[in-house]
C-alpha cells in the first residue's frame, strides 16, 4: 500500500498466466465492491489521474504481461520436452 502516493500495489507470481489473470480480475472485482459500500467514488479516483500517470501504468503492465506470455511459453517448451515445469 503506497498511501502517499494514493495506491494499492499487487505483485502476483505464477507460471499460469490464466489463474493469474483470473486471480487478479477477482482482486479487482473485491476491491471495486468493498470501495463502493464505504461509498468511495472508484470512478472519480481513477479520472484523476493525469494522462501520463494512466500511460505509465499501461506501460508497466503491458511490459509484465508480456514477459508473463513469454515465461509460459518457456514452461510449455520444458513440459514438452520433458523438462522442469
Amino acid at each position: 500500500m503506497r498511501e502517499e502516493e494514493g495506491y494499492l500495489e499487487f505483485f502476483v507470481a505464477s507460471s499460469d498466466l490464466p489463474a493469474v489473470t483470473g486471480l487478479l480480475a477477482e482482486l479487482g472485482h473485491q476491491m471495486t465492491v468493498r470501495l463502493r459500500e464505504i461509498g468511495a467514488n472508484v470512478e472519480a479516483a481513477t479520472d484523476e489521474w493525469s494522462p501520463q500517470r494512466k500511460e505509465e501504468l499501461l506501460r508497466q503492465v503491458d511490459l509484465l504481461l508480456h514477459r508473463a506470455s513469454g515465461q509460459a511459453e518457456i514452461g510449455a517448451q520444458d513440459d514438452e520436452t520433458g523438462g522442469p515445469g
